[in-house]
């Protein structure tokens, strides 16, 4: 009996001592980032924005997962939203993070024809690397951009203002011709 209990008790604790024991597993911290990076490479930038995601709440590096989510969603043509990604990631304290995510929100806000706001994050990248010859020229595309919308608003409002005038000179002529008709009217009653 005491054979049955000593081994019945061996059997029965053994598994638990044995896993007790267990070397913990060492999780990775850059995992869901690094699937990013390949989903990215392989153009499924869909997959790329859903491990990045994920990443932004798992991972250690969250700049960098915040930096390479900011570049799925331009990949997918999502400006605005790359944008707000781009912008969350800009309190950073290195000078080439800050160039770069001032760089790739410049180009957002270009891509969505938002010239003022996208010529303003060039100067910043620029602040940060004055070297940048890719944002030195965007800031000069995008000041030409914004130069020439002001110029189509003020044809657009020119020739808004002059339908205007047209208008007022075509009802007048009417009212005139009504006069007229009116004035034939009476002098016909007249005789």
């Amino acid at each position: 009996m005491k054979l049955t209990t000593i081994l019945f008790l061996y059997l029965f604790f053994a598994p638990l001592i044995c896993i007790g024991q267990a070397k913990p597993v060492v999780k990775d911290p850059w995992k869901n980032t690094r699937d990013g990076n390949e989903f990215y490479q392989r153009t499924n930038y869909t997959e790329a924005e859903k491990k990045y995601t994920l990443a932004l709440t798992t991972d250690t590096s969250k700049v960098v997962a915040n930096y390479n989510l900011g570049n799925a969603l331009y990949k997918q043509k999502k400006y605005s939203e790359a944008g707000k990604t781009y912008a969350d990631g800009l309190g950073t304290n290195g000078k080439d993070s800050l160039n770069r995510g001032w760089y790739n929100l410049g180009n957002s806000l270009l891509q969505e024809k938002k010239y003022a706001e996208s010529i303003n994050a060039y100067k910043e990248s620029l602040r940060n690397n004055p070297a940048d010859e890719n944002a030195r020229y965007n800031l000069a595309y995008a000041q030409k951009m914004l130069e020439s919308q002001k110029k189509k608003d003020q044809q657009n409002q020119q020739n808004s203002g002059g339908g205007d005038k047209d208008d007022k000179k075509k009802e007048q002529d009417k009212k005139d011709q009504d006069d007229k008709q009116d004035k034939k009217d009476k002098d016909q009653k007249d005789a």
